[in-house]
């Protein structure tokens, strides 16, 4: 695996005096609450820096709550002269993927109204209220990085990844979120793979413990006679595969087209389990995030 050095360059920023604004944005089923130590520890290494941990509706289409953050980041006029940071752990790195789009390209929903029509096929309520932010007419800004920790990146998390996780599975497909559809199929995928972004993004993935989940993906689709019970590397919700931007099907804003700097790592300490949701509580995993954000 690459370094962080290797892609993103030495540390440019003394921690004591650099002054980043910080955005967490959990994922679904969540709230701020079990990011509080993240945002605890981030703000014990950057004091300088403000710490925007919120929780938002994650019944809401990904591209619905990635347009509020937007806005709200665009219309504030303390962030508009501030480094901006956006970490977003599961659902969350997606909404902040949105969000980085939106900031950066403010006119994107105006300049592609086609796009954002037919992703909004759903509900399309939601396409009046992205119409209703006024991105056009707000200047947009540059995020330094983006951080998508056990983030269903590269593809839509696949609905037998969650079938079998029986109570869960039951509960996600009686909520009836617009979120959901963002999750299990490629509506997303389809409307971000139109659209380019400058960013540096890294991406982390953990790994839960199986047999044969710390062996290399395709070590594991030569065993084709067995592909219907074996696990690829995967954190217990997300497969490994999928929160890598570079294993992508679809064209990706980052990746594919735009040349940003971009670094997939895949963390487990000492044969200790990194999975979903503690992934933004391990050490290594906040140590390479506080180091990451020193260098861009």
């Amino acid at each position: 695996m690459k370094t962080l050095e290797e892609v993103f360059g030495p540390n440019r920023q003394d921690p004591k005096t650099w002054n980043p604004w910080i955005v967490i944005r959990h994922g679904i089923f969540s709230n701020d609450l079990p990011f509080r130590s993240l945002a605890s520890f981030l703000a014990g290494r950057f004091p300088m820096a403000t710490i925007d941990n919120q929780k938002y509706n994650w019944h809401d289409s990904v591209v619905l709550s990635g347009a509020w953050l937007a806005n709200a980041i665009l219309s504030d006029p303390k962030i508009a002269d501030r480094p901006l940071i956006l970490i977003g752990h599961s659902m969350g790195g997606l909404v902040c993927r949105v969000a980085n789009l939106l900031v950066s390209q403010p006119n994107a929903i105006a300049q592609n109204p086609l796009l954002f029509s037919n992703y909004c096929l759903l509900d399309p309520n939601d396409l009046q209220t992205l119409k209703n932010f006024g991105l056009s007419a707000k200047k947009p800004h540059r995020a330094n990085l983006v951080i998508t920790l056990a983030t269903p990146n590269s593809g839509a998390m696949l609905q037998a990844q969650i079938s079998g996780l029986g109570l869960l599975a039951k509960t996600i497909y009686s909520t009836h979120a617009t979120a959901m559809n963002d999750l299990t199929t490629v509506r997303l995928f389809r409307l971000l793979q139109y659209f380019s972004v400058s960013t540096p993004l890294l991406s982390i993935s953990g790994s839960g413990w199986n047999r044969y989940g710390k062996a290399p993906a395709s070590a594991v689709l030569r065993l084709a006679h067995l592909a219907g019970r074996l696990h690829l590397p995967n954190d217990m919700i997300v497969e490994d595969r999928s929160v890598d931007l570079a294993q992508s099907i679809l064209q990706n804003e980052v990746v594919s087209s735009s040349g940003a700097k971009y670094l997939h790592a895949r963390l487990y300490a000492d044969c200790i389990d990194v999975v979903h949701d503690n992934i933004y509580d391990h050490w290594k995993v906040r140590d390479m995030v506080a180091d990451c954000i020193t260098r861009c």
